[in-house]
């Protein structure tokens, strides 16, 4: 009775020392299952972390590539830059001054003469009266300043200023009847001029005699001319501001 007892004690013993292990195991199952799990889950955001870093590098990458290409742009443009603003230094602004005016007188009086002793000295050709209007671009002084001023392609370039002064002379026939052409021209430039300045400028009016009259008289054909329809109307044109004279 006695060993049987003896018998069923080491058999509890067996099965609970069986038992024991068996829940140890399945404890340290348990969690080396959950220690895998959670490797197994570090290791996919481990993953996930570096496809990503791996993404955010080539788009760094790409991005320093496209700052290259527009460094390297900036670079040419920027000697293109220098290369053109030393032209346009070197080259400076012509400024135009033109003076217009009027030459006016009865026929074989000498304007044309007078035009072109101005406009072409060297021609000693011998010249045929004046049949219908012209102008010519008489050159007068071309000087440089001695301040320079900001070029009109870009402000940030200071450069020479060239200027040129020219007469814009207004050659007409003799005739009579050829003064409301000189007052039309007279009334055009006068608006030309104060447009362009911006003051209140005019014309130079430059009226011809011929000089053996001061000592033959005056003929009945300047005093013709000059009591015509200019002459007669002159100061009118003049007060309601409709012609300026700068000089007379």
């Amino acid at each position: 009775m006695q060993a049987i007892m003896s018998m069923d004690g080491i058999i509890g013993a067996i099965i609970s020392a069986i038992f024991s292990i068996f829940v140890t195991w399945k404890i340290a199952k348990s969690d080396s299952s959950q220690k895998n799990d959670i490797l197994q889950a570090q290791l996919r955001t481990a993953e996930s972390d570096l496809r990503e870093s791996k993404e955010h590098a080539e788009k760094l990458r790409g991005e320093l590539n496209s700052l290259k290409n527009q460094v390297a742009k900036l670079c040419e443009y920027e000697k293109k830059h220098g290369e053109m603003k030393k032209k346009l230094q070197a080259g400076g602004v012509i400024k135009e001054y033109t003076q217009p005016v009027l030459l006016v007188g009865p026929r074989f009086i000498g304007k044309t003469s007078l035009l072109m002793q101005w406009h072409a000295p060297w021609d000693h050709s011998r010249l045929s009266a004046t049949r219908t209007h012209h102008t010519s671009m008489v050159p007068i002084y071309d000087f440089k300043r001695d301040n320079v001023e900001p070029h009109f392609a870009d402000p940030d370039i200071l450069t020479d200023v060239h200027v040129h002064l020219k007469l814009k002379v207004h050659d007409f026939p003799g005739e009579i009847d050829s003064q409301h052409n000189i007052i039309a021209q007279a009334k055009k430039e006068t608006l030309e001029l104060r447009k362009k300045t911006g003051k209140r400028l005019g014309i130079v009016l430059i009226c011809m005699f011929d000089a053996e009259e001061a000592d033959k008289g005056v003929s009945p054909a300047t005093i013709e001319y000059y009591n015509g329809e200019l002459f007669s109307n002159l100061r009118q044109l003049v007060g309601h501001n409709e012609i300026g004279i700068e000089r007379l």
